[in-house]
């Protein structure tokens, strides 16, 4: 979707009406993922109602967020619902802040203060890290290779629990000393620093050997209108649209074939390389086709238990 309409909707914006997701509590999900699109999922209005909503249900909560909207009533919440929480820093200071960001020197010191209210709250509430780990995301490239070891000092020095660095879609680099560098920071038990690693090491052959988007089948992106698309890089783009809150219940969705017939149309050509879910349409190319993957077989725990190992 073109950048300008991707602004458009976060000026405009939309309020999820939670009376949609009343028939999803009749068959939840085993995780959500509370994420923005065109905007921070803090700014929700009624972010408190949906997190305890969550909370009471028993859900695997994991929350994305830019960090800058977080107050105490909000952190305590979200320590207390979400198993993990991601701030989205991308950078180590207000000036490399505010060149991936565009915005002033007070939203850094507000993200940076939002942090600690997370932090701060999970202490108080007595809540061991491991259920509930709060860290910090770096985005990276060419331009952001020189700030990852500052801020990943920065993110052990904060008391985060890790840092993790994940490649700007079409700007992949060969960024293996900086990590190494970033690693020789982590403290057992207490820092880590996680990288999105299949995506560094395929940057060069991003090929895809499946021929449909089988990942989506375990996978959905609900946006704030209540339509649901295929996996969230193609939230707003009506061929990836595979339902509506607004039009069924979650029952009368998840029984839809319409799902499996629009993910037999992906991939296209615009959808965005080494997604979130490549890895997962290669293990299950494999398992439905017995095709051998080049290069790369799929391993680890999902290949054991599909007997491959």
């Amino acid at each position: 979707m073109p950048v300008s309409e991707l602004r458009r909707r976060a000026v405009v914006g939309a309020d999820l009406d939670l009376k949609l997701l009343h028939s999803v509590w009749q068959d939840p999900p085993a995780g959500v993922i509370l994420s923005g699109h065109t905007g921070d999922p803090l700014l929700y209005p009624r972010i408190m109602e949906l997190l305890v909503e969550l909370g009471g249900r028993g859900i695997d909560v994991v929350t994305i967020t830019n960090g800058e909207a977080v107050t105490p009533e909000i952190a305590e919440a979200m320590v207390r619902v979400c198993l993990g929480i991601r701030i989205s820093l991308d950078a180590y200071d207000a000036y490399s802040f505010s060149k991936v960001h565009g915005v002033g020197e007070a939203s850094w010191h507000r993200v940076l203060a939002g942090i600690q209210l997370l932090l701060n709250a999970r202490a108080a509430a007595g809540i061991a890290p491991d259920a509930c780990k709060i860290g910090v995301g770096y985005l990276t490239d060419d331009n952001s290779r020189a700030g990852m070891l500052p801020a990943t000092r920065l993110a052990k020095n904060m008391g985060a629990d890790y840092i993790q660095f994940r490649p700007f879609h079409y700007r992949v680099s060969d960024l293996h000393a900086e990590l190494a560098e970033c690693l020789s920071l982590e403290d057992e038990g207490q820092f880590a620093v996680l990288a999105s690693t299949q995506k560094y090491d395929l940057a060069h052959k991003p090929q895809r050997h499946y021929h449909a988007c089988h990942g989506s089948m375990f996978y959905t992106a609900l946006d704030p209108r209540g339509d649901i698309y295929l996996c969230c890089h193609h939230v707003t783009e009506p061929e990836a649209r595979v339902g509506s809150l607004q039009q069924q219940s979650w029952q009368e969705f998840l029984k839809n074939e319409m799902r499996q017939q629009v993910a037999g149309t992906f991939p296209k050509t615009n959808c965005v390389p080494l997604c979130r879910l490549h890895p997962h349409n290669e293990l299950l190319q494999y398992v439905l086709t017995n095709e051998e993957i080049p290069n790369h077989p799929p391993t680890g725990l999902a290949a054991r238990h599909c007997g491959m190992l």
